[in-house]
């Protein structure tokens, strides 16, 4: 099973393996926003600007403006959750 995961590992290109630990770093995110961490917002952040990164590069524009949207929600959320005062 092991030498299967390390043939895997060097037939996929670097930009493959990029799209998996941005997917991973995306999931941390999720996980510490539903543990009501703010800092998942940040997570989330650079999560999202690699995946804008990752789609302008494989030329999917329509995504890379999905992931740009989610970066200014994220950039909202975590003003509102750290700085905006309750009322």
């Amino acid at each position: 099973m092991f030498n299967n995961i390390l043939e895997i590992l060097s037939s996929a290109s670097s930009l493959d393996i990029l799209g998996w630990c941005t997917a991973c770093v995306s999931l941390t995110g999720a996980f510490l926003n539903a543990r009501k961490k703010w800092y998942s917002f940040i997570v989330w952040m650079i999560a999202n600007m690699s995946w804008i990164l990752y789609d302008i590069y494989k030329e999917c524009y329509p995504q890379a403006a999905l992931f740009t949207a989610y970066l200014s929600m994220n950039i909202y959320g975590m003003y509102c959750w750290k700085f905006r005062k309750t009322r």
